[in-house]
């Protein structure tokens, strides 16, 4: 019984499998992009990065990112409870 070796496979091939099946989320977004995901405006943005409630990370002088991680952190912290059911008043 012999054996066969699987076809021989190159970094692209590779690399263009893995991103098929694998969803990549970035690190970092652009502030434009945090303040789209969380659903708010640009000003309301930057008014909590100013008053320390969401955290950027400065990439040289004219560059400003939010790592995903810290927007989790965010949402986790601010989420709102849930509302109460109310009382079925239909009867």
């Amino acid at each position: 019984m012999t054996r066969t070796k699987p076809p021989a496979r190159g970094r692209k091939q590779l690399l263009s499998s893995i991103a098929d099946t694998t969803p990549l989320e970035p690190l970092v977004v652009r502030p434009n992009e945090a303040w789209m995901l969380l659903g708010i405006s640009p000003s309301c943005g930057w008014k909590w990065v100013k008053a320390g409630k969401l955290r950027v990370v400065r990439v040289g002088p004219n560059v400003t990112m939010i790592e995903m991680a810290e927007l989790r952190r965010f949402l986790a912290a601010h989420a709102a409870e849930p509302r109460p059911e109310l009382p079925d008043t239909a009867d």
